[in-house]
């Protein structure tokens, strides 16, 4: 039996990007959930995989995840120093919702 949570990360292009490492915000979320739930439920970036003639102009992340704290993922995103927190965007479907919530770094609550 399993209890699926559809996660999507929409963050400006190499949001807080230093050195080697471009994406160190969209680490630190993607690293939470890997401690809590495993190796398998990191991040991916999909946005370079989801272009047509041109570049997306935001970086993109997703991951299924399996028994998800929401309320755990979504005061982690909350807490992460964004360098354009105007433009994080975490999108979260439960499995048992008809639609997406979306919150956003820049607003108290959406």
């Amino acid at each position: 039996m399993s209890h699926v949570t559809d996660i999507l990360l929409c963050t400006a292009i190499e949001d807080g990007g230093t050195g080697q490492d471009e994406h160190p915000n969209a680490d630190a979320l993607s690293d939470w959930l890997v401690d809590e739930y495993g190796e398998a439920n990191m991040l991916k970036r999909i946005d370079k995989i989801a272009r047509g003639g041109k570049v997306m102009q935001a970086d993109v992340f997703g991951v299924a995840v399996n028994y998800c704290d929401i309320d755990g993922l979504v005061a982690k995103f909350k807490a992460i120093e964004w360098e354009h927190r105007e433009s994080a965007q975490l999108l979260v479907k439960d499995e048992n919702w008809g639609a997406f919530r979306i919150y956003e770094a820049g607003r108290s609550n959406v």
